[in-house]
């Protein structure tokens, strides 16, 4: 399956900015990112060599409660259980075939989504989204193609100094879930993404796929089916960064 981590979205309540802020307490930049009008919401980002962090919140809860966008009503959901990291992105150069990919294979999903938001600079930016259908507790990532291929983005993203230069080689190495079922959710990931668990231990799985480790953990706190921690490589030099329910470091 060619497709590769594109972005992590932590849902937060008041104003994205308030993520720019925390970042730049530990000498980081994160930047806005733009507004969403048909779905109510705004963001900021955080950018890495070839993937990002999305600081989504709604702006409009009148317009965000209507969307039929499923990522709009995760976020209305969750949030109503405290902020934090509620889903993952996978990109790909081709949604329709990854979509007849997974229908093929027995799973059920929703028509591909168009997505647009203006940036802060003005910039249109356009995109389509593919979503499947809810199997279990835990909610299984998306997908997005980009109108733009992605070096022309990131050298977009370079020449406009939005992307750190301190974060220019930095990735995503793994995002570890809390979940209720280690097995449940770990053998229906690696089911949809054909690929093999990796069994650590009796409370902790993984599987490999986009370039990234998704690790499941036995959840503790009674907060399962959710990731609550990232890491980075190489690792933040500030050390950890703990910010709206979730970890990075």
């Amino acid at each position: 399956m060619d497709i590769k981590l594109d972005h992590i979205v932590h849902f937060i309540e008041g104003e994205p900015d308030k993520a720019i802020e925390e970042f730049k307490k530990h000498h980081y930049k994160a930047v806005q990112g733009g507004r969403h009008e048909t779905w109510g919401t705004y963001n900021s980002l955080l950018y890495l060599q070839s993937s990002y962090i999305e600081f989504l919140a709604v702006e409009n809860q009148s317009i965000a409660s209507q969307s039929d966008n499923p990522l709009i009503s995760q976020l209305i959901t969750d949030l109503s259980n405290g902020e934090g990291i509620g889903q993952i992105c996978f990109r790909t150069n081709n949604i329709e075939s990854l979509k007849r990919d997974f229908e093929e294979n027995g799973f059920d999903v929703l028509p591909i989504f168009p997505g647009r938001r203006n940036r802060s600079d003005g910039k249109l930016i356009q995109w389509k989204m593919l979503f499947l259908k809810k199997q279990h507790s835990m909610p299984f990532p998306f997908f997005i193609e980009w109108a733009e291929d992605d070096e022309t983005r990131y050298k977009e993203f370079k020449q406009q100094g939005i992307l750190d230069e301190k974060l220019v080689h930095t990735n995503i190495e793994t995002i570890t879930f809390q979940v209720n079922d280690i097995d449940a959710a770990s053998i229906a990931w690696a089911t949809l993404f054909d690929v093999p668990v990796i069994k650590q231990s009796k409370v902790s799985a993984k599987i490999e796929i986009g370039g990234v480790a998704i690790i499941f953990n036995q959840a503790i706190n009674g907060r399962g089916d959710r990731p609550y921690k990232v890491t980075f490589q190489p690792p933040l030099s500030s050390g950890e960064v703990s910010l709206y329910g979730s970890t990075y470091r």
